[in-house]
């Protein structure tokens, strides 16, 4: 009994020495670099609806909030003889008739509008802005898993990691679009519901203003609406105390949590797969494939799918077998 004691101490000391700050200040840089790079060298408008979103911009910068759309916003003939053309710079003249995006709640394009306006419409300076709020999802995903297992630093760090290098996740976080700015309402919003499962001064409230800010953001945080009334149900649930929770339960809160955060980065990843069109022909061949909308849109939602629908797609060989 006496050998097994230094080996049982050595591994209930092992937690301890992995510094969890110092691992994610890594994972943010290198994020960070790869968000530049992507910003830099990704071909200017070749990012899925880039046009759109930088004329809603251009449309706040002018004329203040908020565009409406109207007939002839979605102008396929034009967006067909650009996409074939590669965005060939003799038809860019009328880019500016591609507003098809002006139906999107405003937040976005409200915050993005003064960077346009300092930098006479700059697309990279906007690229770059969205990868700063790509920082804050990246963080999230960091903070939620610091909260939720607190034992398990390497789960945080993980869950950090994949959103901040999977590849097309990185060159949506690097391009002109509000999706960014919807994940870190989601990922601060899921940060609030564990703090508030764990018994600290958050309040439903708080919750409240973060799905008005989802709500003015991008219509896919819907979900957000019905986040605060579970989270209430499962902390009366959990009693006065978070610490009286049974193990299971906090795990069976992480799996939703992770879930609802899951689903979203498979529909965006669904996007940037069959959206990311008219790249260099050196890029991998999913990141220049031709697709129609519908086709984008549609494998967006089987993807988001996936994250809902685990026992679809996640069956072991043997729970798949007749």
């Amino acid at each position: 009994m006496t050998n097994l004691s230094p080996q049982s101490s050595v591994l209930s000391s092992q937690p301890s020495t992995l510094n969890p700050q110092r691992f994610f200040v890594l994972i943010l840089v290198a994020y960070l670099a790869l968000g530049v790079g992507f910003a830099v060298r990704t071909p200017a408008w070749q990012a899925p609806d880039e046009p759109a979103h930088y004329n809603y911009i251009a449309q706040v910068a002018a004329n203040g909030c908020c565009p409406v759309i109207e007939m002839g916003d979605w102008d396929k003939p034009y967006l067909d003889q650009l996409t074939a053309s590669r965005f060939r710079p003799d038809l860019l003249a009328n880019l500016s008739r591609l507003e098809y995006e002006d139906h999107q709640p405003p937040l976005y394009y409200l915050i993005a509008a003064p960077v346009y306006a300092l930098t006479s419409g700059s697309l990279t300076a906007l690229r770059l802005l969205s990868v700063v709020v790509g920082a804050g999802v990246v963080w999230c995903a960091f903070a939620v898993g610091r909260v939720v297992l607190p034992e398990r630093p390497q789960i945080a760090l993980g869950a950090a990691a994949f959103v901040a290098f999977l590849p097309q996740h990185v060159a949506m976080l690097a391009a002109v679009n509000n999706d960014g700015l919807a994940e870190l309402v989601i990922g601060l919003a899921l940060l609030l519901v564990a703090h508030y499962l764990k018994g600290s001064a958050v309040q439903p409230w708080h919750l409240g203003i973060l799905m008005g800010i989802g709500l003015l953001t991008k219509v896919s945080t819907l979900f957000l609406v019905g986040l605060a009334p579970l989270a209430m149900i499962m902390r009366v649930g959990f009693g006065r105390e978070a610490e009286q929770a049974p193990p299971g339960l906090w795990i069976d809160t992480a799996v939703v949590m992770l879930l609802l955060f899951f689903s979203v980065l498979l529909h965006e990843f669904g996007h940037a797969v069959y959206s990311s069109k008219n790249m260099p022909r050196e890029l991998p061949y999913v990141l220049r494939g031709e697709a129609h909308i519908l086709t984008t849109e549609g494998i967006a939602m089987m993807f988001e799918r996936l994250g809902k629908k685990l026992d679809e797609w996640a069956a072991t060989p043997t729970e798949a077998t007749p």
